[in-house]
C-alpha cells in the first residue's frame, strides 16, 4: 500500500515550451515517485545524507547555540564557518544571510537525542531563552527550537521505527503505509553499526 499525500504545490514553469501549474507539475513528478519500488532500487543511489550546510549572518552566534544548547562537538573552525559533529552527522555553519520563510512552511531539521539528553538540551534552551516554533503534538518527544539564523530544528526522541509502528496502530485520515514498511525498516535498524533513526 502506498500513503495517499497530496502532492506538494508548486509554481506553474515552462515545460515543452507550454505554460504548467505547478499542482499539474507536482502531480507529474508524485506519479513518477510512486511508481517507483524502492526494492529495485540500483547501486547508483544516495545512502542517506552527507552532511547538513547552515548559512548565518553571524556564525559565532550560531556555533554558540550548537555547542552550548545542542551540545555539538567542534572540528575546524575559520572567520567564515566552522565544521562540527551532531552525533556522527557532519555539519557546517557557513557566513551568509539568515533563513527568511513563510510562517507556514514546515521544513526543519530534526535531530536524534536520547530522552534523558532531550530533557536536558530543553532545559538548556528554556534558561537561554531559546525560542520554539512549535509544540510536539507527535507521539515522540520533541522539542522545536528556532535556531540564532532563524532555521527551524527539532530535537526528537524516537525513531522512523517508533513512528511507522505508532501510525499503523494510530493512522490518521488519508494514511496509507506500504505493507512492508515496518519489516524493511526493521531489516535496516537491525543491521551491524546501521544508525537508522
Amino acid at each position: 500500500m502506498m500513503a495517499h499525500v497530496q502532492p506538494p504545490a508548486i509554481s506553474g514553469s515552462l515545460v515543452d515550451g507550454r505554460r504548467t501549474s505547478r499542482q499539474s507539475l507536482a502531480r507529474a513528478s508524485w506519479s513518477v515517485a510512486k511508481s517507483l519500488n524502492m526494492r529495485q532500487a540500483s547501486a547508483v543511489a544516495v545512502e542517506g545524507i552527507n552532511h547538513l550546510t547552515l548559512a548565518t549572518a553571524d556564525v559565532d552566534r550560531s556555533l554558540r547555540f550548537y555547542v552550548e544548547i545542542l551540545s555539538c562537538r567542534v572540528l575546524a573552525r575559520w572567520p567564515k564557518g566552522a565544521y562540527l559533529l551532531a552525533g556522527d552527522m557532519w555539519l557546517a555553519l557557513v557566513h551568509g544571510p539568515d533563513e527568511t520563510r513563510d510562517p507556514a512552511d514546515y521544513s526543519h531539521v530534526a535531530f536524534h537525542a536520547h530522552p534523558v539528553a532531550l530533557s536536558e538540551i530543553r532545559r538548556r534552551a528554556d534558561a537561554a531563552g531559546v525560542e520554539t516554533w512549535q509544540d510536539n503534538w507527535t507521539e515522540g518527544d520533541s522539542i522545536y527550537l528556532t535556531d540564532p539564523s532563524g532555521h527551524r530544528i527539532e530535537v526528537h526522541s524516537t525513531t522512523l521505527l517508533d513512528r511507522l509502528r505508532h501510525s499503523a496502530e494510530h493512522p490518521w485520515e488519508g494514511l496509507l503505509i506500504e505493507s512492508d514498511a515496518i519489516r524493511i525498516v526493521e531489516e535496516l535498524s537491525a543491521r551491524p553499526g546501521e544508525k537508522l533513526r
